[in-house]
């Protein structure tokens, strides 16, 4: 009892210590997700948006707290912290830019303000609908197949922008201005400076804690310094040097009727162009997050999931005013590495954002602007060397230059255009690469496989004489006019070859369409098929290919059939058709009688009592006992296998035939289904039959054991020969 008092005391000391150290690195979070929001909205609210950069700094913190906190309460990472992301803010400054001018100018002054506020949340709302959407219907592995060539231009692009955003944030001047001002030199070597200093020592040290401690660092050099020179706060920031932060951050109100009142209408219709880049780049960023932090942490997560959660804080954040988040790697692994990996340090984390700046809105603007401006420089050039410098390494020239093309474009054009243009790219490299690939997956002759259908000898011998004639192809993949021509091409290289084709079987199972083009170039392997006297074969065909053919589906001169096996059996017979008349096959005691003797053979059939069996009857039944074996004297049967979603023909037997020998022999289950397919007569040995024979007549057990030897060891021929035809198709190049 003690110690179940014990354990209990100390299961809840522990939960205790686990809560309070939750709130230091929630503390430690909240500073960094400080620093960076500033810096972003820094960065969108800098020019001629620089008077609306309270509202958007509003936004940005009542984001953070909503989707802060409602990610860590619901995602499958239990240490998930969720805030706004470089990439999409990089896309928001330059869709919310213009507003500086298309808002009318002899508006309000607080129409700048309202309408980039209702600009925020109406990309916010959208990336919400459209995120829980993708969630719901389960489809988030869709949003994967954007090219990787177009995703890494995207994001080399943001890295110029925020790059770009970061000189003008330093400087306090929009863009790259600062270079022609020598007055804005300082601040932009210093951030340039700090820049550098963030990139090299965070590829060298990747601790979790080393950027928090690198930001501090910066902060409490630039006071140092100022205190030294004996530049005072006011001082600082009418030099520029310092953030000019309102006294008090008025919260978000989007839908106050005053507020609306407010909005240029005319500036959001243009803007509701840019969101499907914000929602492309907010969804793709988010699975990108993900993955970032499911390989360093070992965790998997679910994307329906998280997608869910994303949707629906963003549906929070914008009905309150603000801007949605997403995971952030950093920051989700600086607190899993804290050793409060729960969801109380996430929480804390978030609720520290909001609660900092209500209590001391002043101590935002101790953040020197060179510092912001550094943060977004590390990002920029972090982005621009790890997705297009980088990426090198590990793509293609066409893939690699794809990627310069979609950034360039980006940087140059915006967007959407570099959208478009990535991937028309894509597509063009794509048809490129695939048009080289060969549309025959495997190659071969009559040589190599037979149909289900077993033949007497005689047919064999002449069906293998001629099997070069008979040539089969294994179609796959999308057929379109670039692999249509190649397959033309090489059917024409086939025909006009030294062996003659009087066959030419195409196998559609592995196609999976085909289009228009590709329907035009089986008109023309039709033509020139019948111009040669060839025989087309066409099997496996799906109803969609099938309707896409047109025509040819229903071209008396093609012969189409369900599957390849009974393509080759309609071959085999037409090619024997076409033969000289042979003698039918000697019957069962004419062919016992050549291998055993006349008198033995006679003897033989008398100890087995012949069976007629009507048409339909099952001889035996796939996994039952292996009693007994069939000779078969007249008749056809078929022998099937059962898996557990189809029934397999696996072949035809006729007069003559041995049927279970290897399950009576090894005394195994029955690996087949034998139906009768008309009337037959069989004869059959049972085990004790055959315990009989080896007991009062020796003789003929030897007999029938020699019988045995002769047909495996013709089987096993069989195999070889197949064998080997197979491995000479397979040498020869589709």
């Amino acid at each position: 009892m003690d110690s179940l008092v014990a354990a209990g005391g100390g299961a809840r000391t522990g939960a205790l210590f686990r809560t309070l150290a939750a709130v230091p690195a929630g503390g430690l979070v909240a500073l960094v997700t400080l620093t960076y929001t500033m810096s972003y909205a820094a960065l969108v609210f800098s020019g001629g948006l620089a008077p609306a950069y309270g509202i958007g700094l509003a936004s940005m913190l009542v984001g953070c707290v909503l989707a802060g906190v409602l990610t860590a309460a619901f995602s499958s990472i239990p240490f998930a912290v969720s805030a706004p992301d470089s990439n999409v803010v990089a896309i928001l400054a330059a869709s919310l830019a213009p507003l500086a001018w298309q808002v009318r100018s002899t508006a309000d002054p607080g129409a700048l303000a309202a309408t980039s506020l209702l600009s925020l949340v109406l990309a916010t709302l959208t990336v919400g609908l459209v995120m829980g959407g993708l969630g719901l219907a389960r489809a988030g592995r869709l949003v994967r197949f954007l090219p990787f060539p177009v995703i890494a231009g995207f994001l080399g692009a943001s890295g110029w922008f925020l790059l770009a955003g970061g000189t003008g944030v330093a400087a306090g001047m929009p863009g790259l201005a600062a270079l022609l001002d020598p007055d804005r030199h300082k601040p932009l070597a210093a951030a340039l400076a700090g820049g550098a200093v963030l990139l090299l020592v965070t590829s060298r040290k990747r601790g979790a804690f080393c950027l928090p401690w690198l930001i501090l660092g910066g902060v409490l050099l630039h006071h140092a310094i100022a205190a030294m020179l004996g530049a005072d706060l006011p001082a600082q920031a009418a030099a520029g040097w310092l953030p000019a932060v309102p006294d008090r951050l008025a919260p978000p109100m989007p839908w106050d009727p005053a507020v609306l009142a407010l909005v240029d209408w005319g500036a959001i219709k243009r803007h509701l162009a840019d969101l499907p880049m914000v929602v492309l780049v907010a969804t793709i960023g988010l699975l990108m997050n993900i993955s970032g932090v499911e390989a360093a942490t070992g965790r998997d997560a679910e994307i329906d999931r998280e997608l869910r959660v994303a949707g629906g804080a963003a549906l929070a954040a914008g009905a309150a005013g603000g801007l949605f988040g997403l995971i952030s790697p950093g920051r989700s692994l600086l607190l899993w590495r804290t050793g409060s990996g729960g969801r109380l340090g996430a929480v804390a984390g978030a609720l520290l954002v909001g609660l900092l700046p209500l209590l001391m809105p002043q101590a935002l603007g101790l953040v020197p602007r060179w510092v912001l401006g550094a943060l977004l420089v590390f990002l920029g050039v972090d982005l621009l060397l790890r997705w297009v410098m980088l990426s090198r390494h590990d793509l293609s020239l066409g893939e690699w230059l794809q990627v310069l093309a979609v950034a360039g474009v980006t940087v140059g054009f915006g967007f959407l255009v570099g959208l478009i243009a990535g991937l028309l790219l894509a597509c063009g490299h794509f048809i490129a690469l695939y048009g080289h690939a060969s549309p025959i997956r495997n190659r071969y002759d009559g040589t190599v496989e037979t149909g289900h259908r077993a033949r007497p000898e005689q047919d064999r011998a002449a069906l293998d004489a001629t099997g070069a004639a008979r040539l089969i192809l294994h179609l796959q993949g999308f057929l379109f006019f670039g692999t249509a021509n190649r397959l033309v091409e090489l059917v024409r290289a086939e025909l006009a070859g030294p062996e003659r084709r009087t066959h030419l079987l195409l196998d559609f199972r592995e196609v999976i369409g085909l289009d228009s083009s590709a329907a035009m170039a089986f008109t023309r392997l039709r033509q020139m098929a019948a111009a040669r006297g060839v025989a087309l074969v066409l099997t496996g065909l799906s109803p969609r290919v099938a309707a896409r053919l047109g025509p040819l589906a229903t071209d008396p001169a093609i012969r189409r059939l369900p599957t390849l096996q009974e393509g080759i059996d309609w071959m085999e017979d037409d090619a024997l058709a076409g033969l000289a008349p042979r003698q039918p096959p000697p019957a069962l005691p004419q062919r016992l009688a050549k291998l055993m003797g006349e008198a033995t053979a006679a003897r033989f059939l008398a100890a087995l009592p012949e069976q007629a069996v009507p048409a339909g009857t099952t001889l035996m039944v796939q996994d039952e006992c292996s009693d007994d074996m069939v000779l078969l004297e007249d008749g056809e049967v078929t022998i099937r296998i059962r898996y557990p979603d189809r029934v397999l023909l696996l072949r035809v037997q006729g007069p003559g035939a041995l049927i279970g020998e290897m399950g009576f022999l090894l005394g195994l289950p029955r690996t087949a289904t034998v139906t009768t397919e008309v009337p037959c007569r069989l004869r059959r040995l049972t085990r004790a039959d055959l315990a009989r024979l080896e007991r009062e007549q020796p003789d003929l057990a030897i007999q029938f054991h020699r019988l045995m030897a002769h047909l495996l060891a013709g089987r096993i021929q069989d195999k070889d020969r197949l064998i080997a035809g197979l491995m000479r198709g397979l040498s020869q190049p589709a």
